[in-house]
């Protein structure tokens, strides 16, 4: 998907919120299995960077 196509979904909250719910479609960035963490990112084409941290509950 490209800058444009996400900066188009950004304009509508639902839409906004639908692709940031959909995280996990990034693909993982990194596990820390010891802190039973997650990351998973989203690079933006001007070098930014949207990162989520999941914890997975005991």
């Amino acid at each position: 998907m490209t800058d444009e196509q996400i900066v188009k979904l950004w304009k509508s909250d639902s839409t906004r919120k639908a692709w940031l719910n959909a995280y996990r479609c990034w693909g993982v960035w990194l596990r820390t299995p010891e802190l039973r963490l997650t990351y998973y990112k989203y690079d933006l084409s001007d070098g930014q960077r949207i990162i989520v941290c999941e914890h997975e509950a005991p």
